[in-house]
């Protein structure tokens, strides 16, 4: 029992980090398209919407 419940436990795990790496992603692309938005209509909105996203991401990242 306590080999599978190990491997349970790391599936878990596994799965937890692959959900993290996957919405870190997501708003990395975000943050691309706002940026490249912004150079190219050099619309202020995309700035807030960067910056914004920005805030949301560097947290998810230090945990």
């Amino acid at each position: 029992m306590g080999l599978f419940s190990y491997s349970v436990k790391s599936l878990e795990k596994s799965l937890e980090t692959a959900h993290i790496i996957s919405t870190v992603e997501a708003d990395v692309l975000q943050l691309r398209r706002d940026e490249k938005d912004f150079l190219a209509r050099k619309e202020l909105k995309y700035k807030d919407s960067f910056m914004k996203k920005q805030g949301e991401v560097i947290p998810e990242l230090k945990s």
